[in-house]
């Protein structure tokens, strides 16, 4: 984690966020590299942050760590200001008033829709049975499944189940809901008309959330802020306008947004590519790193536009429509693949040869740490 993203943690504030986590870190017997590495961050009253990265990078362990489903070796976790995980203290799932939305909804089969949704309110004993009727009710009504209390799971859909487990997991009035992958399951239409369902039945009830997910697009529709990780830490943290449009690091860059990345040289006050040069300004994102002759640069598809010329080098090899846009595969002199994406009426065919400009202040530079990312074929 970066300096400048801790150096606002150094002091909890815990009387402020409803979460707040500060050097928490897991490692599994036999593994040397840690699961989770020094994560800190905090979470506001009704915000919802999107835990956004690869396969393997920690986002479900750090789910079951704030869950209390695992126990941490370092850090500690605040809730609402208790602190309920540390070296010397550990509350247990149950008294954490923490709602858990699975990936597989874990809806009991024998249960019907009404029953599912009260069974965490059987506990609660200062409720009672009219009171939790009104409360079943007033979240069926929430997630639109009011009329529907008497069918079983296997009579739902499973974007009707997904709605019984956010209901499940809200009936309890939770301080904070943590969901892992929740519209992983669904059908592809299913899952983009529920971003939306999700979001607002969250907001309406004003819960804090936390959810975990591989899908960038999903990210940055759903939550408030998105922290992506890599190797077990925070690679960025920040809202999805910042993470999009101001990634941190080459790794933030490729992961998000979907960008072209081209080596290239500097000279002067330029960078040279094999597509053109571009100046080393501050509206490029160059970070002046002193003496550094090698960098990469980073071009968004939509920042790419494509100019017909019959003298040019670069070729269209393939053309997708997508219903708003269309997506160019482009084969450069040296072979490298980029993309770029286009909403004109009037495509361009496969086989023209074109020159490129890009939109200069959406440029983003990166000195040459690692290796290029893998340009995927279209």
């Amino acid at each position: 984690m970066s300096a400048a993203l801790t150096a606002n943690l150094s002091q909890p504030k815990v009387e402020s966020s409803i979460l707040q986590l500060k050097g928490i870190t897991k490692r599994y017997s036999g593994n040397l590299a840690a699961a989770v590495r020094e994560v800190s961050f905090q979470l506001q009253q009704g915000d919802i942050l999107g835990l956004l990265g690869p396969s393997g990078c920690g986002k479900t362990t750090l789910l079951r760590l704030i869950a209390g489903f695992e126990q941490a070796e370092a850090g500690c976790v605040w809730l609402n200001g208790q602190i309920i995980a540390d070296q010397h203290r550990w509350t247990s799932p149950e008294q954490r008033r923490i709602g858990m939305v699975f990936q597989d909804f874990a809806l009991f089969p024998h249960l019907t829709v009404a029953n599912n949704v009260t069974f965490g309110l059987q506990q609660i004993r200062r409720l009672s049975l009219s009171q939790k009727r009104q409360r079943q009710t007033e979240v069926l009504s929430l997630v639109g499944l009011l009329g529907m209390e008497d069918r079983y799971p296997h009579e739902l859909s499973g974007g009707q189940q997904q709605r019984v487990a956010l209901a499940r997991a809200l009936a309890p009035q939770p301080q904070l809901i943590l969901l892992d992958e929740p519209l992983s399951n669904l059908d592809v239409q299913v899952r983009l008309r529920l971003r939306q369902e999700l979001r607002d039945i969250l907001k309406t009830a004003g819960t804090t959330a936390l959810f975990v997910t591989h899908d960038q697009e999903e990210a940055l529709a759903i939550a408030d802020q998105v922290a992506v990780m890599r190797n077990g830490g925070f690679e960025q943290i920040g809202t999805p306008e910042e993470i999009y449009q101001q990634p941190r690091s080459q790794f933030v860059a490729e992961f998000v947004t979907q960008a072209n990345f081209l080596a290239a040289h500097r000279q002067g006050d330029t960078w040279q590519t094999e597509v053109g040069c571009f100046a080393a300004t501050p509206t490029t994102g160059d970070v002046s790193f002193a003496g550094c002759t090698q960098a990469v640069v980073m071009i968004r598809q939509e920042d790419l536009l494509l100019h017909p010329d019959g003298d040019a080098a670069i070729v269209i090899r393939d053309r997708q429509f997508l219903g708003r846009e269309y997506r160019y595969c482009l084969k450069t002199q040296s072979g490298q693949e980029l993309h770029a994406r286009s909403a004109s009426l009037r495509p361009l065919p496969v086989g023209t040869t074109v020159n490129l400009s890009v939109i200069p202040e959406n440029l983003k530079i990166f000195p040459q740490n690692s290796a290029l990312p893998a340009q995927k074929a279209a």
